[in-house]
């Protein structure tokens, strides 16, 4: 009777420890909740959906320089909650890798943690230091690999993308379903979370059609033959700059925060350079490969 008593207790821790790995496993696959993403009150008046790219140096200027007074007088007052969602763009070869990353930070509760590092740190942004940033806020690596090698997050990713389908360019906002383009100062926001404080009548959330666009009227990027071309658009020697004017593209060793500014279409430690065909091709190869 007592080695089956014991028996029965092995099994029952046995049962137990299946149940706890089960668990465990599941939540590095499941996905990210959007509560997870979101800051503030959940039933605060006025509702900002952010449409973020992690390597965009807009995003981390609205980041640093803004989001700090926005979250001090309208988020921590239950004024206002902040939804973020993923948006990274074509030409920023690591945009998505840390897209993805931070959802997998997100379903360890570090989204925003996580956030404050990529965008502190977005010429280091390659699959080991994504990973480094993980291990700095002490997640658990194991379910952070899981969770990278299933294709919830992506998916995540994928959602918020396809959420975005009026946006043009990163940093985009809607505050109650009213839009704001680029790393605007704090003053414009301050303006807008104010109106719609003082209830004025809210569209959409997140508008879900592309509003019309024509050549004397872009909303968000900039107005080429009677089209709307995203931020980061190259066309005839020009590129469109975040302020929605297109900008003749810089020579030399001009300041520059994107390649997409200079006529290289190089632009190494903040500066256009001139780069050969293959130094270019194995730049743009060491980004891909990580």
């Amino acid at each position: 009777m007592l080695k089956r008593g014991i028996g029965e207790i092995k099994l029952k821790k046995l049962f137990i420890l299946t149940i706890v790995l089960m668990v465990l496993i599941a939540s590095s696959v499941l996905g990210t909740s959007l509560d997870q993403k979101t800051l503030g009150d959940e039933n605060a008046p006025v509702t900002i959906n952010m449409f973020t790219d992690l390597e965009c140096p807009f995003c981390a200027r609205w980041h640093i320089d803004t989001f700090p007074l926005v979250k001090q007088n309208y988020i921590d007052t239950g004024k206002a909650k902040l939804i973020v969602r993923h948006y990274p763009l074509s030409f920023h070869l690591n945009a998505k890798k840390a897209a993805i990353a931070s959802e997998c930070a997100a379903q360890q509760g570090k989204f925003f943690e996580y956030i404050d590092l990529v965008y502190a740190n977005q010429d280091e942004l390659n699959s080991n230091d994504l990973r480094d940033y993980a291990s700095n806020l002490g997640l658990d690596l194991t379910q952070y690999d899981n969770c990278i090698r299933s294709d919830s997050a992506e998916e995540d990713v994928e959602d918020d993308i396809a959420k975005g389908s009026s946006v043009s360019g990163t940093p985009t906002f809607y505050i109650n379903g009213n839009d704001m383009v680029g790393a605007q100062p704090y003053e414009n926001f301050r303006t807008e979370i104010e109106r719609a404080l003082n209830n004025e009548v809210p569209t959409e959330e997140v508008p879900t059609e592309i509003p019309e666009e024509n050549e004397n009227t872009c909303q968000s990027g900039c107005a080429y033959n009677g089209n709307c071309l995203p931020i980061g658009t190259r066309v005839d020697g020009q590129y469109c700059h975040i302020d929605g004017s297109l900008q003749e593209q810089k020579l030399g060793s001009l300041i520059c925060e994107n390649s997409f500014e200079c006529k290289s279409n190089s632009c190494l430690d903040s500066a256009c350079v001139e780069v050969g065909f293959w130094q270019r091709l194995i730049n743009w190869l060491s980004q891909i490969m990580g």
